[in-house]
């Protein structure tokens, strides 16, 4: 019983660890929209963080986008082709979700960093 425990804590730390590394990776924040968001092509990946973030008491919602086929590099202007796939973004609004996923998870990259404090500020200078 306690092997099992300690199995599903360290399970659980793993797993909150890739959470971390994806919102660094792959997150940013939306000040316009006030929001943070999470991208990703794999459906799994996006709904395990949402589940992690849930158990923390963080709310979201995941959306799902279709990436175009076709991009042009603006420099060189030529023209690549992939495959066409899917983009899952898991959104964190309203601004107790916002606050404590600040508190308790944040970013380390300081652009992002800094981003998310500014709508922090936003959030502050606003009448409830």
């Amino acid at each position: 019983m306690i092997a099992r425990r300690r199995y599903r804590d360290l399970k659980e730390r793993l797993l909150y660890s890739e959470v971390v590394e994806l919102r660094n990776a792959e997150g940013n924040v939306d000040e316009l929209f006030y929001r943070i968001r999470l991208f990703n092509t794999n459906i799994k990946l996006v709904r395990l963080a949402e589940s992690l973030l849930r158990k923390m008491g963080i709310g979201s919602r995941i959306y799902a986008c279709r990436q175009p086929s076709v991009i042009s590099d603006p420099r060189s202007r030529k023209i690549y082709v992939r495959r066409y796939r899917t983009l899952y973004h898991l959104v964190i609004s309203r601004r107790e979700n916002i606050v404590k996923f600040a508190g308790e998870i944040g970013f380390r990259i300081r652009r992002k960093r800094e981003a998310l404090e500014n709508l922090l500020r936003k959030y502050n200078s606003e009448p409830t």
